[in-house]
């Protein structure tokens, strides 16, 4: 549903869109759009995809002047209900009408300063099918450009820079025929990443160096249950065996995978042991299995050997070890997280 008076009905093809997909933060994303409104240049589109809000995303008289001066065209669309959030970023995926856009989280804030040498960049390399520039996360230091998911995965920057939305440019011609894999990530938050893999697997892409993101809202971080559960679904990517040993050797460079598999049956496990706990135990022990090496893999074996032995009273020793130590911290920022969605 397109609000109509927020509506830009005629879209220049050239114009860079910054693509926003949000969900009950129109107070702060109205802030950071006046922050940016006035240094904006006249080849962007702002296009808000809002998730169904308790208070729906507008845009008030002084923002409206400010972009209008600008040149800057803009468009809200509100989803008639809440599809999830990692569904409204492949709505931002569908809405887009430009022929790139930058994919931007509505708690980040755009440095209108850089987008210059961001559309440089895009202009520069036209066969392209995304350009993943640097943010607090990490820093390129250097352009790179190749081809191949084994590229990306080789790059400099850990696992977690790659999940970082708000540092993609995209093509949406040679990205939107990947957008049903992306639907397949949406439970995991990613559907970007996915995309973006696979789109690497056919297309060249383009690390830069460049900093296009000012700020973060840190409290909206992930929480290590939802990059566990992205890690899975990247590894069982529709890709090459080779490709899909690339990115999980980028995920166990920075995530003991295992061990955080291990956290989600911890905090599922109280008070008595459930089917699903349960299954995840088994399931972060085979983990360590394939992950691991050495000493860990030995271990892991015998603990996947005799667990059937531990029994719900071992689970309820490790779920209360657990919440006395770091649990706790990983809890509170898993249910922050999905209070929100």
């Amino acid at each position: 549903m397109v609000s109509p008076n927020l509506y830009a009905p005629e879209i220049a093809k050239d114009k860079l869109t910054i693509a926003i997909p949000s969900f009950n933060r129109a107070a702060m994303l109205a802030a950071n759009l006046k922050t940016v409104a006035g240094a904006l240049p006249s080849w962007i589109h702002i296009l808000v995809v809002d998730n169904a809000s308790e208070l729906p995303i507008h845009f008030d008289q002084d923002l409206h002047a400010l972009l209008v001066s600008r040149g800057v065209t803009f468009t809200i669309i509100r989803n008639r209900t809440n599809i999830g959030g990692g569904a409204n970023i492949l709505r931002c995926f569908e809405h887009v009408d430009t022929d790139w856009f930058l994919l931007c989280g509505d708690d980040d804030l755009i440095d209108p300063l850089r987008l210059g040498e961001l559309r440089s960049t895009i202009d520069a390399n036209p066969d392209a099918a995304f350009v993943k520039f640097s943010s607090r996360f990490h820093n390129y230091t250097s352009t790179i450009k190749a081809t191949g998911v084994r590229a990306l995965m080789d790059a400099p920057g850990d696992f977690n820079s790659l999940l970082f939305m708000s540092s993609y440019l995209f093509q949406r011609r040679l990205c939107v025929p990947f957008m049903r894999f992306g639907y397949l990530m949406n439970a995991a938050y990613a559907p970007h990443v996915e995309i973006a893999l696979l789109a690497a697997s056919k297309h060249p892409f383009v690390l830069s160096p460049v900093i296009g993101t000012l700020a973060n809202e840190e409290d909206a971080a992930w929480s290590p249950v939802d990059v566990v559960l992205c890690a899975y679904y990247l590894t069982d990517s529709p890709l090459t065996r080779d490709e899909r040993n690339a990115i999980t050797r980028k995920i166990y460079a920075a995530h003991n995978v295992g061990r955080e598999l291990l956290d989600i049956v911890s905090i599922q496990n109280a008070p008595r042991m459930k089917d699903e706990a349960r299954f995840l135990r088994r399931k972060a022990l085979r983990t360590h299995l394939f992950f691991g090496h050495g000493l860990k893999r030995f271990v892991a074996l015998a603990a996947l050997i005799v667990s059937p032995l531990f029994g719900a009273i071992g689970q309820r020793l490790l779920a209360y070890l657990y919440r006395k130590t770091t649990g706790r911290k990983y809890l509170r920022k898993f249910v922050a997280r999905h209070a929100g969605l």
